[in-house]
């Protein structure tokens, strides 16, 4: 009973870390293309 705790809190270890990297590339994706964005709109109004 105790090891299958232990697998379940790894389990869950491991399910947090890879949700948590999962949102910081989706906040460096937004990031990114928010810049470019900006950058766009920064080139259009200058040409």
């Amino acid at each position: 009973m105790k090891a299958n705790n232990i697998l379940i809190l790894i389990a869950e270890a491991v399910f947090m870390l890879v949700s948590g990297m999962a949102i910081d590339v989706l906040f460096t994706i937004v990031s990114s293309s928010q810049l470019c964005i900006q950058c766009s709109c920064w080139l259009v109004a200058n040409i």
